[in-house]
């Protein structure tokens, strides 16, 4: 989605500390989720049975959104409005090609995706998290949010979002060895390393196409687009300027139509090399003659050669120098609607309500969750209690994260018990057991069991936290000073046996 062939060129401004991100990494900020990318993403998954692929996008967000809710992420999500009019030819394309056949028309209020985002808006209404329309592109309120500094970034997989101002983008949610993962793009990073900003962006999405004009120009790929926008940036202008004045620019149109001159075979520059010969060259600064273009480097005299130090600087030479924007303008002059101007004011200027957005956090609605859930999915609950279970791993690790607004005193359960240290993916976690929902009548037992990061744990629970692990260092005393006993009643080589193996045993 967006601009093609963007992304990897941005790419290349993603360093290894920026790959393969844990998602974890994120808790504590703020973000803007665009939730058609995410859609799009989910119808994508296969899975065997025709039940869940109906509503396969449901299932993925209710685990993806908990998940992210419990690293203590502040997900805000943002919902596509009505559609610009100029996107309504690609909307076409793209449902007659899923169809297989010819649509009449396109509905710019995309009422035919309405019924998904309707029912992910309920769900997520009951997670308790914010949920936004957007009177466009759900990408540009995003972005804007993004740029204003109410969120930290944008989670989308359509680079559009940057074109619309976006600052960070976590892109490619994935999972790693079993670890979920993000690449995050910086546009400090874009423009430091690859010297691309949002209007140079713009300026792609016209020359190579985009949502809103999926060809851009015949023939005019990535490549040139890039080196274009570096060619005019070298002159010291802005390439959305200078494309924008095309039409009249009388530069380009006075280049067009200049000759090639002859010019000087030894200097290179205009003239003939007899007339030089005899009347010196001006470029040479010479009265007879002329300086040979490329002589020998005096630094190691083996045939590298070094350009004369004064160019020419004809008509023809400077038109050779606009030459690949001569070939991209020409091309340019064929289409009466190049540039156009609403794909540009659609990605500086998108039009957003001017009302401060709703971002309040809500308690979670567990009955609710509950009930929307199995509706679509019963198998979610196929074990009595299963359900309640499952969701206590988010409810303590809201708690845990201070995310507190989601929370009210009859869903925030309580640490009864500490039971064993472990180990998951390297890091230490702490098997807790947890208070009861008053709700919950169908799980067996007195008790959830939550393991948790040990560190987010201890913050939260310093002196249960502090006293478990006092009791376990008493407990290794006390064992040791048995093997110790144990020891004295045998040889030396008998008690050196038995404290091997105690030691095997606590590792």
């Amino acid at each position: 989605m967006g601009v093609k062939t963007l992304w990897p060129v941005l790419q290349e401004a993603v360093d290894s500390t920026d790959k393969n991100v844990s998602v974890q990494s994120l808790q504590g900020k703020r973000v803007a989720v665009d939730l058609s990318s995410w859609i799009v993403e989910f119808q994508t998954v296969k899975t065997k049975g025709t039940y869940f692929l109906k509503n396969l996008y449901l299932r993925s967000l209710y685990y993806r959104t908990t998940e992210l809710l419990g690293y203590g992420i502040k997900l805000i999500f943002v919902a596509d409005g009505t559609a610009p009019d100029m996107k309504a030819a690609v909307m076409k394309k793209r449902q007659e090609a899923q169809s297989g056949g010819t649509i009449a028309s396109i509905d710019p209020s995309r009422s035919r995706f309405s019924p998904m985002i309707e029912k992910c808006k309920e769900l997520l209404k009951y997670l308790g998290v914010p949920f936004l329309y957007s009177n466009g592109e759900g990408e540009a309120l995003c972005a804007i949010l993004n740029a204003e500094g109410l969120v930290d970034g944008v989670m989308t997989n359509d680079v559009d979002a940057f074109l619309y101002g976006a600052t960070t983008v976590y892109r490619d949610y994935r999972s790693i060895s079993g670890v979920h993962v993000v690449d995050i793009y910086e546009m400090q990073k874009i423009q430091y390393k690859l010297g691309l900003d949002q209007r140079t962006m713009v300026v792609v999405a016209l020359l190579v196409g985009c949502d809103f004009c999926k060809e851009g120009l015949e023939g005019i790929g990535i490549k040139k687009a890039l080196a274009l926008i570096d060619k005019i940036k070298m002159h010291g202008q802005d390439p959305l300027d200078r494309l924008v004045g095309w039409r009249n620019n009388k530069e380009l149109q006075d280049l067009d139509k200049v000759p090639k001159s002859k010019h000087c075979s030894n200097c290179e520059h205009e003239g003939e090399k007899s007339s030089h010969k005899v009347e010196g060259c001006g470029y040479c600064e010479t009265s007879v003659s002329c300086t040979p273009a490329h002589r020998p480097s005096s630094a190691t005299e083996s045939g590298i050669s070094t350009p004369s130090t004064k160019p020419c600087r004809c008509s023809w030479h400077q038109r050779k120098d606009h030459e690949l924007e001569l070939q991209i303008w020409t091309k340019a002059k064929a289409n009466e609607t190049f540039p156009d101007q609403e794909i540009i004011k659609e990605y500086l200027t998108a039009h957003q309500s001017t009302e401060s957005p709703d971002l309040t956090f809500h308690p979670v609605d567990i009955s609710g969750v509950k009930r929307f859930m199995t509706s679509y999915f019963p198998s979610i609950n196929s074990t009595v209690g299963e359900f309640y279970s499952n969701f206590a791993f988010v409810l303590v690790q809201l708690q845990l994260h201070n995310m507190t607004e989601c929370l009210i005193p009859s869903t925030t359960l309580t640490p009864l018990r500490i039971i064993h240290t472990r180990k998951r993916q390297a890091i230490p976690h702490l098997e807790v057991h947890w208070s009861k929902l008053e709700e919950d009548k169908e799980t067996n037992g007195n008790y959830y069991i939550v393991t948790s990061e040990t560190t987010c744990f201890q913050e939260k629970f310093p002196d249960m936290a502090a006293s478990f692990f006092k009791e376990l260092h008493d407990q290794k005393d006390m064992k040791i000073s048995r093997m110790k006993r144990k020891a004295d009643d045998s040889d030396g080589s008998s008690a050196q046996t038995l404290l091997k193996a105690y030691f095997k045993t606590v590792k």
